[in-house]
């Protein structure tokens, strides 16, 4: 989840064209590029070309399928990496949350162990991110949102040593970021 797609555009006499991904965003004549899905779900994705002239249009249409980690997935030692506060003042479905503008970047260590429904926190200074020692949280895996006591944190990227969750922020979210070995 999160992953980079890569599309390409392979039409053969397409003048211009526009790609849509399914998830509201659209983009307009490209050869070849990257896409982030940070929700789970099937996607619709269409590649639209147009003639010299605009006057003929063919459309080719797939599928994308984005799966959500699973509980299992989760569990385990992580560090907290880093948390990166990130500006959004109005929604554009063609960035990435990756790609809007970063305005801070923080080290804070933090080290979590989830169980099944607890997670420990090992504070190494005093200065950390989750205030209590031990958070009761659930995992939906349908929407792939971590819920800690009443926040919810979406996953918006996750393989197996990367895990980043997306926070609240009063001008737009934070990226947090937790890593294992």
């Amino acid at each position: 989840m999160g992953a980079q797609v890569e599309f390409t555009d392979c039409s053969k006499y397409g003048h211009e064209n526009i790609l849509k991904p399914g998830d509201g965003a659209s983009l307009v004549n490209i050869e070849t590029t990257y896409h982030r899905y940070h929700s789970p779900g099937t996607y619709t994705v269409s590649l639209q070309s147009f003639s010299r002239n605009s006057n003929k249009s063919a459309t080719a249409l797939d599928e994308v399928t984005v799966v959500a980690p699973n509980a299992e997935d989760l569990k385990g030692d992580w560090k907290l990496e880093r948390v990166e506060w990130y500006e959004e003042l109005f929604l554009d479905p063609n960035l990435s949350v990756f790609q809007n503008k970063k305005v801070d970047t923080q080290i804070i260590p933090e080290s979590y162990s989830v169980a099944d429904t607890n997670i420990a926190v090992s504070h190494q200074n005093e200065s950390f991110f989750f205030f209590d020692d031990e958070l009761t949280y659930s995992y939906n895996d349908t929407t792939a949102t971590l819920t800690v006591g009443n926040v919810n944190y979406p996953i918006v990227l996750f393989n197996s040593s990367t895990l980043i969750l997306k926070g609240g922020y009063y001008k737009g979210y934070t990226l947090i970021w937790w890593v294992r070995d």
